[in-house]
């Protein structure tokens, strides 16, 4: 048996059957802006009780962090503290910290990059090639 969830004060809200209000018609799925319309919480949550409205779960989207959390999470500590390394990020001895540390220094590169192909107008290729030669500089420095 399948029970609904409580009324949620910041979940959106769906007309489940049609009524007439503030002189407007409301539809099957319409979105019920209660807030907008100046509509007392009292009233949507009796509205709510009756079966007249119904909510939607909202589901939080993956973020760029998650997608990278859920690639790296196998991944042995020290292959990524090599990894952080490499790439010129910090490091620490928390797994979940060092994966956000990888996440936030690709951003920052990714931001840095950006400008400077702007700023200076660099074609693909001869940013590809600044990039590779500061990735060299960074290797080298690391095997000494």
């Amino acid at each position: 048996m399948k029970t609904r969830l409580p009324f949620q004060l910041n979940h959106p809200t769906f007309v489940k059957i049609p009524f007439t209000g503030r002189n407007r018609r409301f539809a099957r799925g319409d979105h019920f802006d209660w807030k907008g319309y100046g509509v007392p919480e009292a009233r949507v949550m009796h509205m709510f009780d009756q079966g007249y409205l119904y909510q939607k779960e909202v589901v939080a989207e993956k973020t760029s962090l998650d997608v990278l959390r859920e690639e790296l999470l196998s991944v042995p500590m020290l292959e990524l503290q090599k990894m952080a390394r490499a790439e010129g990020a910090d490091t620490t001895n928390s797994k979940d910290r060092q994966i956000e540390l990888i996440h936030e220094n690709r951003q920052r590169l990714a931001t840095e990059d950006a400008v400077l192909m702007k700023r200076d107008r660099m074609s693909e290729d001869e940013l590809e090639a600044d990039l590779n030669a500061r990735r060299e500089t960074s290797e080298e420095e690391i095997s000494e």
